[in-house]
């Protein structure tokens, strides 16, 4: 019903796997799904909701909501929810609308939002009115990228015809010349040459003048890409440590397991 049990059974130790100091290691979503699933086990006689989806992302949201509607729909618990993203009240029994401490409006969700000037219909249509425009606008952004995706996948194709056209021309060329020397009577005619092609060797020697300071930058470059998975190895060791320690430390109550912590 809580929508939990999936991603618990996907963790290294499933039901036994530590998550660390108040669910550290688990997103925002998978701790609401967790509390939920508490509370259908004590199954209390009054729960209270307070913005319980504030503060995640959409699709996380809508599993959240998912688990909600059931554990609403479901139970015989009077639900509580306060929230001001009004999506999520929609299915609730009723909504009551405050400003400034008074009850300005109540009822369900059909009901108010047929009041021609209500406040609770102004409020909805402008947070579905925003949810609307922030997804045509992730629509356009990802629209973009694609064209630029394809746009530069087609420029390489067409780079790449250009260099085979080349080479086929060189190709022709060379046989040509092979043939004419070949089959000239006199063996007087004027040999061309065809330009030889250019290597990395050829590129290397005209930057020698830049060479120490290509070196400089290779050094400055990696010494820069180094230091950020550096801080997250020495980082995630320091997490292990002391998550360990501390879970040492709540099973057998020894305080000396305290002591190697930082």
């Amino acid at each position: 019903m809580a929508n939990a049990h999936s991603f618990i059974m996907s963790l290294p130790q499933n039901y036994d796997t530590l998550v660390g100091e108040k669910g550290i290691s688990l997103s925002g979503g998978q701790k609401q799904r967790v509390a939920i699933a508490r509370a259908i086990i004590r199954e209390p006689k009054i729960l209270v909701l307070d913005e319980a989806t504030s503060a995640l992302d959409a699709e996380s949201e809508q599993v959240v909501q998912n688990a909600l509607n059931d554990l609403m729909d479901k139970t015989s618990m009077t639900t509580l929810a306060i929230a001001h993203r009004l999506s999520t009240i929609r299915h609730a029994d009723k909504i009551v609308v405050l400003t400034e401490g008074h009850v300005v409006e109540e009822g369900p969700h059909d009901e108010l939002i047929e009041l021609e000037h209500g406040i609770y219909r102004s409020l909805y249509t402008i947070q579905e009115t925003k949810a609307q425009e922030e997804a045509e606008a992730v629509e356009s952004v990802l629209a973009e990228v694609e064209a630029d995706r394809r746009q530069q996948k087609d420029e390489t194709n067409e780079s790449l015809r250009r260099k085979e056209s080349n080479r086929s021309i060189r190709s022709d060329g060379s046989r040509y010349s092979a043939r004419v020397s070949a089959f000239d009577p006199d063996d007087s005619v004027v040999k061309t040459d065809i330009p030889r092609r250019f290597t990395v060797w050829d590129a290397n020697a005209l930057s020698k003048p830049e060479r120490r300071y290509l070196i400089m930058g290779m050094v400055g470059s990696a010494i820069n890409g180094a230091s950020f998975p550096a801080s997250a190895v020495l980082i995630s060791q320091l997490v292990a440590i002391m998550t360990l320690d501390y879970a040492n430390y709540k099973e057998y109550d020894d305080r000396s397991y305290l002591s190697s912590l930082p």
